[in-house]
């Protein structure tokens, strides 16, 4: 079985990036998540990380996308644009 863990991540998207049919992502800063599947115990991955944007369903509409209805969050995956450079990430600081 896989084991899957994800991380809280902040993305900083450089300039406006158009992403499929009429849907973009204007430059700015959104949280989302990396998702790791398959760790091992050394920490090394199996399996690239994903990388996803959390998205309300106001501003999925308003970035161009359509909405489902009963949507209380979604999730657009930016992992290409994350292994690009065009989507820069950090990670929040821990307290010891």
């Amino acid at each position: 079985m896989a084991l899957v863990r994800t991380v809280s991540v902040q993305f900083t998207v450089l300039s406006e990036l158009r992403l499929e049919g009429r849907l973009h992502l204007p430059a700015g800063c959104y949280s989302g998540i990396r998702v790791d599947i398959g760790r091992s115990a050394d920490g090394r991955a199996r399996m690239p990380s994903r990388y996803k944007i959390t998205l309300t369903p106001d501003q999925l509409a308003s970035f161009g996308g359509l909405v489902p209805a009963n949507l209380g969050s979604g999730h657009l995956d930016v992992t290409d644009f994350v292994t690009s450079g065009a989507v820069a990430v950090s990670y929040p600081i821990e307290a010891a």
